[in-house]
């Protein structure tokens, strides 16, 4: 089996990264937050203008629905080079951050764009959250980061669902761009969004050097491409300056294609896709192509059937929980996608 030297580097800092990037200062701010007020004032304060605009800044939201402000979307914009973090999955008070993503939901309600985060200088990481009910005139109508943005830092998006979100251009679900040490998706299901134009589920460019999707499942996602030339893609964009490295995910029942490799050096490896489209992958290992027998697609539930073929199929462990909380196995194999069983 061959297995990628920045892989391998890249399943050792899994467990880092949050911690890493809060203590990349020497201030920090930290706030507990339990309110859609609450939250955008946090991100008002973490941004140019804000009181702590220089400083990294860590916003835990307690686990509960968030329904985005009738001014839009929860936003925040800063042009420094400082951290913000933002985590959900946490107990009243923000005393224990529980790892069950779907207890923390952000929602647009099906009126606005839920979270726009942009931060061309300083590294963006998201966790824990649930993204759905968008709808934009923009791109990433669940999840935006760094549009327009000349990019110069990290960005991680890990133990994430983006859902049922809607974009009248591109990327329906999310749209990130990251540069720095690494661009990782992590953990995430991008599953039932749309656009009218392309890549209902999203669109990822990375210009560091990682530029990394791993545990991922991308699947139900449309695109409609209204005006536009060639086929809709209702799936993945993956491009960008450094090369996508794709590790144990799922591309199943997308408009055309899953995943769209706009570089030609890439790699996939342990995943199941049922088409790939854009430039063919440099190297293809261990890989399946089989209808991945979700629980009921139809109604959401994107967990694994006990008779999958995706379950005990790869020997990489690239994260420390799935969706629901629970821990990755210890030794021995683990399922392909964002939800162990």
């Amino acid at each position: 089996m061959h297995v990628p030297s920045s892989f391998r580097s890249a399943i050792g800092a899994v467990a880092i990264i949050l911690g890493g990037l809060a203590a990349n200062g020497a201030q920090a701010a930290t706030y507990c937050v339990a309110s859609s007020a609450a939250l955008q004032q946090a991100l008002n304060q973490s941004a140019d203008g804000g009181i702590h605009h220089n400083e990294d800044n860590v916003i835990e939201i307690v686990q509960g629905a968030y329904n985005t402000p009738s001014s839009g979307t929860f936003h925040y914009y800063s042009t420094g080079t400082h951290v913000l973090i933002v985590s959900g999955g946490y107990t009243a008070g923000c005393a224990l951050q529980l790892h069950v993503t779907s207890q923390t939901v952000l929602d647009g309600h099906h009126a606005t764009g839920v979270l726009s985060l942009s931060s061309a200088n300083g590294s963006i990481a998201v966790d824990t959250l649930t993204l759905q009910n968008g709808e934009s005139g923009s791109v990433g109508a669940g999840l935006q980061i760094n549009y327009l943005a000349s990019v110069n830092a990290s960005v991680h998006v890990m133990n994430t669902i983006i859902r049922n979100n809607h974009s009248s251009v591109d990327a329906g679900g999310l749209y990130l761009s990251g540069a720095g040490d690494e661009t990782w998706l992590i953990n995430v299901l991008l599953a039932d969004n749309s656009s009218d134009i392309q890549y209902g589920a999203g669109y990822v460019t990375g210009y560091g050097q990682f530029n990394e999707i791993m545990a991922t499942t991308v699947s139900g996602n449309t695109a409609a491409n209204q005006g536009g030339s060639g086929a809709a893609v209702g799936g993945l964009f993956c491009g960008g300056s450094r090369r996508c490295q794709v590790y144990n995910s799922i591309f199943w029942n997308n408009t055309t294609f899953g995943l769209y490799l706009d570089n030609s050096g890439a790699i996939v490896g342990d995943s199941d896709y049922g088409t790939l489209g854009g430039h063919a992958p440099a190297t293809l290992f261990d890989n399946a192509s089989v209808a991945p027998q979700f629980v009921n697609r139809d109604n959401g539930n994107y967990h694994l059937s006990s008779d999958s073929p995706l379950r005990n199929f790869s020997s990489f462990h690239v994260s420390d929980y799935d969706l629901d909380g629970h821990a990755y196995p210890a030794t021995g194999n683990v399922d392909i996608g964002a939800y162990q069983h």
